[in-house]
């Protein structure tokens, strides 16, 4: 068979619907559906280094898509240098639903490394998810972003958590338990304890934001070098960014300590229903957040305190910096096991290295990649 890879166009809309509709029929999950127009949400504009791309890989004599990718192009800050990488989205191919067509998966991965060498993934839902097991093969090297999570209202988490319920007596206990208030009192006892280091409060004050000003160049500038590699939150990119249809729906907060921008943070307030990870919780997120390492607790505890406010009653968030990870420890927060998964390209890996070592000076949130699409 003879495929080609090249740049979605109108005239190939129909044959991408179609392609979607097989590979939904063969079982492949919904929130995989590739676009279905050619035209992406940051298209290519001269000067702007943030944009989009979508790809097809046809069989022409068929008239059919059989594979598909899209590559958002952005600057990222590695030991102070700026490159240029990108996160690769929906590698896609029929193989998964006819043997066939198996080689269309190493066909657009060339493809793509041939447009970006310094490619990631983020997300993907585990490590044994069909997009990871072929990364791997490849030779991508790939890991886990820390998740962490805070309990606001114990009675409604043992109700609600599917992972409580998952056998009748986890059901009973954790009923028994938001019932007596015993669940309520040990879990409010271990978070206070957890976070009898947080930071003090004094000259810490937070302001809802639609839009990052000149402060947060100010911010970047100041904080970016103390992160081994990271993509740029100036705010001109973060704008630009939290304008998308996924980012949008992001509520934003600047941090400030006697009157001085030391951070923000973007939070998600999601009302779930049936959710299979969080049932129907009323769900915070942390989304993303910026800040020098050294204030990182105080824009965490900042974070918590403003969604708490709200009446949420789960706080979640991932991230990959260790001094991120001590400021949620120390705010109460617990870690567990992750299924935010970072993949990157052989070229990018050998950029990074030691890549494990880095990732805890590095700065990787569920605002990369493809944002936050489960949240």
């Amino acid at each position: 068979m003879d495929i080609r890879v090249q740049s979605f166009t109108e005239p190939w809309t129909d044959a991408v619907k179609e392609f979607n509709r097989r590979l939904r029929a063969a079982g492949l999950d919904p929130d995989l559906k590739f676009p279905e127009s050619p035209v992406p949400e940051f298209p290519p504009q001269p000067g702007r280094e943030f944009f989009q791309e979508y790809y097809l890989a046809t069989e022409e004599a068929a008239s059919a898509v059989r594979g598909t990718f899209w590559l958002t192009f952005e600057p990222w800050l590695i030991d102070g240098e700026t490159i240029s990488a990108s996160h690769y989205r929906l590698p896609i191919s029929e193989g998964i639903a006819n043997p066939a067509y198996r080689s269309v998966a190493k066909d657009i991965m060339l493809a793509a490394l041939a447009r970006q060498p310094h490619l990631y993934c983020l997300g993907m839902g585990g490590f044994d998810r069909p997009v990871t097991k072929s990364l791997k093969k490849q030779g991508w090297h790939m890991g886990a972003v820390p998740f962490f999570f805070r309990v606001v209202k114990p009675a409604r988490f043992l109700r609600e958590m599917p992972s409580l319920q998952k056998s009748l007596f986890r059901q009973a206990a954790a009923a028994a338990a938001a019932w007596s208030g015993v669940g309520w009192a040990g879990i409010h006892a271990a978070q206070r304890a957890r976070g009898r280091n947080a930071p003090p409060s004094a000259g810490i004050d937070t302001e809802s934001i639609t839009a990052f000003g000149p402060w947060a160049d100010t911010l970047w500038a100041a904080a970016a070098r103390s992160y081994t590699f990271l993509a740029r939150r100036d705010a001109e990119t973060l704008n630009l960014r939290y304008s998308s249809t996924v980012l949008s729906r992001c509520l934003r907060i600047a941090v400030r300590r006697n009157g001085d921008y030391i951070g923000w943070a973007a939070l998600l307030d999601t009302p779930m229903k049936d959710n299979k990870y969080f049932g129907s919780l009323r769900l915070g997120s942390i989304v993303d957040a910026f800040s020098h390492p050294r204030d990182a607790s105080a824009v965490i505890t900042a974070a918590r305190r403003w969604l708490a406010a709200r009446g949420v009653e789960l706080i979640v968030a991932n991230f990959s910096h260790q001094a991120w990870q001590d400021a949620f420890r120390t705010d109460g927060f617990w870690r567990t096991e992750s299924n935010y998964v970072y993949a990157a390209s052989v070229p990018l890996s050998e950029k990074l290295a030691p890549i494990d070592a880095r990732l805890l000076t590095a700065h990787l949130t569920r605002a990369d990649g493809p944002g936050p699409t489960r949240l």
